[in-house]
């Protein structure tokens, strides 16, 4: 087969041409567009939804508060921890040198053990406490 000679022979003779590539960009395009449109729409309503929860009176407390924490979740606004009696050193564990890893697990166990016997201790109470038929 003969290879072609002019720019528009070449053009023909490829397997897409220059328009339809075009139109297959464009196309792409439209169809991002409006997928980013759908998901900021969507976007919009889960924070008016989170929004009307929180503010909703007759919902749960527990419900408003997980819709609370979730929009503030979004915003980049996270829930500082609470410090454990004093066992708390205010560090990450990936910054804790090994003493202090050491220290904080020792006072974990202590606190889980502690934990496990009052547990224990309360089931004790509340079947002495509850009435025989």
């Amino acid at each position: 087969m003969d290879r072609p000679e002019t720019e528009k022979e070449r053009q023909t003779a490829l397997p897409v041409n220059n328009e339809k590539k075009e139109t297959v960009t464009d196309n792409t395009a439209a169809i991002l567009a409006d997928a980013n449109s759908e998901l900021m729409a969507g976007t919009l309503e889960a924070l008016r939804y989170l929004r009307q929860t929180i503010k909703d009176s007759s919902a749960p407390h527990t419900v408003r508060e997980r819709c609370a924490d979730s929009l503030l979740d979004r915003a980049g606004i996270v829930r500082q921890k609470a410090t454990e009696k004093g066992g708390d050193t205010g560090k990450s564990l990936d910054n804790m040198d090994l003493r202090e890893l050491e220290a904080f697990i020792k006072q974990t166990q202590k606190t889980i053990t502690t934990d496990s016997k009052q547990k224990k201790k309360q089931k004790r109470i509340n079947r002495t406490d509850t009435p025989k038929k």
